[in-house]
């Protein structure tokens, strides 16, 4: 059996390329806000992830624009070949969901989906979840600063 190892660098590119911020803007402003993020992510030790090892990711944004940001969300993927854990999602101020249909809709925790076999509604399991969204409750002003983390399991 082949040991499956990943660099820890491959992870957080992979979460980083899929990273989505949006804004809403009501009106052409002057001065618009510009909010970009960083995605890290904190282990311990190397750079090699073994399977069972849980990984942090970690979102920082801040508003490098002039305007102030409204409506703002992060959108980040659980990584392939990882499972979400269950209540690691933070953020102060922000309203938590999570998509298990590969981000085209986003529901609070825990979801419930249809059991096939008994045709009941049972809570849908962790390594269902294939993005976590942060949506803000406040606008973010020009030069704010935010941080919002998640952990999964490496498969």
């Amino acid at each position: 059996m082949r040991n499956r190892c990943a660099s820890r660098l491959a992870l957080a590119a992979l979460a980083a390329l899929s990273l989505v911020i949006a804004t809403g803007v009501f009106a052409r402003e002057a001065h618009p806000p510009k909010v970009t993020a960083t995605v890290t992510v904190d282990r311990a030790d190397t750079d090699i992830v073994r399977p069972g090892e849980v990984l942090t990711y970690t979102v920082a944004g801040v508003n490098r624009g002039e305007g102030t940001a409204h409506r703002v969300a992060i959108t980040n993927p659980v990584p392939e070949g990882t499972t979400y854990v269950p209540g690691s999602a933070a953020g102060r101020g922000m309203e938590i969901r999570f998509s298990i249909d590969g981000g085209k809709s986003f529901q609070s925790w825990p979801i419930r989906v249809r059991d096939p076999r008994t045709g009941r509604d049972v809570e849908a399991r962790a390594d269902r979840v294939t993005h976590v969204r942060w949506g803000f409750t406040q606008p973010l002003g020009p030069g704010e600063r935010v941080a919002v983390s998640y952990q999964v399991r490496v498969k």
